[in-house]
C-alpha cells in the first residue's frame, strides 16, 4: 500500500546516528549530510534527523519519538554496527521491533569475503557472529569498504509498512552501501510525488525581501520557501515541492522580486 500524508503519496526519510563517541565531540558526524543529500537526489525527503547513545532504550525511544512524530516511509540508522561490547544497534532494533534474531548465512558470507578482501584476521568465532544475525526478516547489505554488513528490512510500525535500513557508522562504509545496496532500491519504488529544487541569488538584504517570501509561501502553501544569507547583501531563496509547483512558484517569486529589487539574478 502507497505511503500516504494528507491524501498524497510521499516518499520521506528518518536518520538516527547511534554513538556515543558523536554526542560527546570525540567524532564528528558527517552521514546526516551525505544520506540526506543522496536521499534528495532519489526524491526522499529528510524530515527528521537526531544522535542517540549506544543504549538500547534510547535506539527503541527515537525510533518510536520519529514513528510517531514524523512518519516517515524510511528509517535509517548508523552506528553501532561491528564486533565489540558496545555495537549494540542489531539487537537494539530486534527488541524494538519485537523480532526474534537469527543467523544469516548470507551475512556469514559477504563478512567473509570482505576478510579475505581486505586481509582481516579476526579469529574470536563468538565476536564474529554478531555480524551474522539479522532480526528476522531482514536481509544483509554487502559492505564494499569495510566488514560489517548492512541490513534492510520491511516491517509494520505504527500502523504502516516501513523500510528499516541500518548502516555503519564509518561514513565510507555508511556510503558505500547505501550507493551500491539502496538507491537501486529506492529508485524502483514509483509511488511518491517527485520533489524537486530550484535556487535564485538575490543581490538584497533578507528583511527587503522577507515580505516578498511571506507572500509567496501564502499563494503556494505546498511549496517549501527558504531563504539563506551567504552574505549581510547576498540571499540564496531556495523552492521544494512538486516540479508543477515549484515552477509556477518559481515565475511568481521573479515577478514579486522584480517589483522589489529589480532583476534578481539566476536561478
Amino acid at each position: 500500500m502507497p505511503h500516504r500524508r494528507g491524501g498524497e503519496v510521499v516518499r520521506d526519510a528518518g536518520i538516527i546516528v547511534i554513538g556515543d563517541e558523536v554526542l560527546s565531540g570525540f567524532t564528528r558526524d558527517i552521514n546526516i549530510y551525505t544520506l540526506s543529500s543522496k536521499l534528495r537526489d532519489l526524491g526522499v525527503e529528510c524530515t527528521i534527523f537526531m544522535g542517540v547513545r549506544d543504549r538500547e532504550e534510547d535506539i527503541k525511544k527515537a525510533i518510536d519519538y520519529i514513528t510517531a512524530g514524523w512518519d516517515p516511509k524510511y528509517i535509517i540508522t548508523t552506528g553501532g554496527l561491528g564486533i565489540t561490547h558496545d555495537d549494540i544497534t542489531v539487537e537494539a532494533i530486534s527488541k524494538a521491533l519485537n523480532l526474534r534474531l537469527r543467523e544469516s548465512s548470507e551475512a556469514r558470507k559477504f563478512v567473509l569475503e570482505a576478510m579475505q578482501r581486505l586481509k582481516e584476521t579476526i579469529t574470536d568465532e563468538d565476536s564474529l557472529k554478531k555480524l551474522y544475525m539479522l532480526p528476522e526478516g531482514f536481509s544483509p547489505l554487502r559492505n564494499p569498504v569495510g566488514v560489517a554488513p548492512g541490513l534492510i528490512g520491511e516491517v509494520v510500525l505504527g500502523g504502516r509498512r516501513r523500510t528499516i535500513i541500518v548502516l555503519p557508522g564509518v561514513p565510507a562504509e555508511a556510503e558505500g552501501i547505501f550507493v551500491t545496496n539502496i538507491a537501486g532500491r529506492i529508485m524502483k519504488q514509483p509511488e511518491g510525488v517527485e520533489r524537486v529544487y530550484r535556487e535564485i541569488a538575490v543581490r538584497s538584504r533578507e528583511s527587503k525581501i522577507h515580505r516578498v517570501l511571506k507572500t509567496l509561501q501564502k499563494e503556494f502553501e505546498g511549496l517549501k520557501v527558504g531563504s539563506y544569507p551567504q552574505t549581510p547583501e547576498v540571499v540564496l531563496i531556495r523552492l521544494s515541492g512538486s516540479k508543477e509547483e515549484v515552477e509556477r512558484g518559481f515565475k511568481r517569486l521573479v515577478d514579486l522580486l522584480q517589483e522589489v529589487v529589480g532583476p534578481a539574478g539566476k536561478g
